[in-house]
């Protein structure tokens, strides 16, 4: 199996984000679903995290065999400063669900349909596995109680939330 290696605020990133879209699904039960759209239009959206791990990671779009060379010229070129930087892997196959949960979402946004669905429900909780099970092991303690209470649709107004442009790399707004 092959992995990448990825930046901790990478990492990160993609645990708000998840984290994110969990929580704003599940208010969105009560609620139509074009709320929810329209909820993302002014955030950070399932397509721009699409394009994301296209450029900054190399995950292409439909055919996943070309990721294997990529992974291997990205591992021949070895930081300098290892020992400063907070690094972690993702497999190949990690990398492919996270794009094609991405991409569930970006259709589930994009498909104008209003009620939540059994399918709706299906994708919240393959997402929240993801994060849960994948990437909170990675983050540490500290760091995890940070971006544990994200900012989310229908969220309660008392709460206080940690917004994603808090947690967002720098490379990010390149893309």
């Amino acid at each position: 199996m092959n992995y990448l290696e990825v930046d901790y605020k990478q990492i990160l990133f993609f645990y708000a984000f998840l984290r994110q879209v969990d929580l704003s699904l599940d208010r969105s039960r009560w609620t139509s679903l074009k709320e929810l759209h329209d909820y993302y239009q002014d955030r950070i959206s399932p397509e721009q995290m699409i394009s994301y791990l296209k450029i900054r990671l190399n995950v292409p779009d439909g055919n996943f065999n070309d990721l294997a060379a990529q992974v291997e010229n990205k591992k021949n070129s070895k930081s300098k400063f290892k020992l400063f930087a907070k690094k972690t892997v993702l497999s190949e196959e990690e990398l492919i669900n996270l794009h094609h949960l991405l991409e569930l979402f970006d259709g589930c946004l994009k498909s104008g349909k209003e009620q939540y669905t059994i399918e709706t429900e299906g994708l919240r909780v393959d997402i929240a596995k993801y994060y849960s099970l994948l990437l909170e092991p990675k983050i540490t303690r500290s760091d995890l109680k940070k971006v544990i209470s994200i900012e989310h649709y229908g969220q309660n107004r008392l709460l206080k939330t940690k917004e994603l442009k808090d947690v967002v790399p720098k490379d990010f707004l390149v893309t």
